[in-house]
């Protein structure tokens, strides 16, 4: 392997261009001629797992084995692992999952993927890669515990305002008077020990509307 290929062994988690580029040989860069070179790797990728999120949102029953070459990302997982250790004591289906997938949240661009995964993805579609993904230090950091709770966040937001009877990308304005459909929601979700801290559910809150997941109707 490539001494320049050794910045990769320091990320436990790599968005697709990262992936693409390490699939390809190539170091980090922002290059047109590098990332010209990893295209068809990166479109390859984001097809299966758009595959992936097609198999999901058909609703497989429990057990069914998924296609061969399907590209599960840590959000997904995330959102899915969550889900269905909630809703399931519940007796309920993995609605907030299906609602993932349906927002932008769960959009190609926005996902990482584990080596792992990507390892054996790569197997699966019987490609090559110049980088070995199976190759992780003991002391690389782990982000995913901070990210895991983020989306949680979300979620559990998405989800509140959907139980007060309102569309996420069709937010009601403020009445003068009355409490907005933020302050309910807040409210809503007071008790919920991942709101913990006066900034927390501000942050979560502008992490959606600057990522277009909600939005007030004009």
């Amino acid at each position: 392997m490539r001494n320049e290929l050794t910045c990769w062994d320091y990320v436990p988690e790599f968005t697709g261009q990262e992936a693409a580029l390490a699939i390809v040989g190539e170091p980090q860069s922002d290059q047109l001629a590098t990332l010209h070179k990893a295209m068809p790797v990166l479109n390859l990728m984001r097809r299966a797992y758009d595959a992936a999120r097609r198999w999901f949102s058909d609703e497989p029953a429990e057990g069914d084995i998924p296609p061969i070459g399907l590209l599960v990302s840590v959000e997904m997982q995330i959102a899915r692992g969550r889900i269905s250790a909630e809703l399931t004591a519940a007796g309920a289906d993995d609605v907030r999952f299906l609602t993932w997938l349906r927002t932008s949240m769960a959009d190609f661009d926005r996902q990482t993927f584990t080596r792992d995964v990507l390892a054996r993805w790569v197997q699966e579609v019987g490609a090559s890669s110049l980088y070995s993904f199976e190759r992780l230090p003991a002391k690389s950091v782990n982000t995913s515990r901070p990210m895991q709770r983020q989306v949680a966040q979300e979620l559990a937001i998405l989800e509140a305002i959907r139980q007060a009877g309102w569309d996420p990308l069709r937010l009601p304005r403020n009445k003068p008077g009355k409490a907005g459909i933020k302050a309910q929601v807040r409210m809503a979700l007071n008790a919920d020990p991942m709101f913990t801290g006066t900034t927390v559910f501000d942050g979560a809150w502008e992490r959606l509307s600057g990522n277009g997941d909600i939005a007030f109707s004009d």
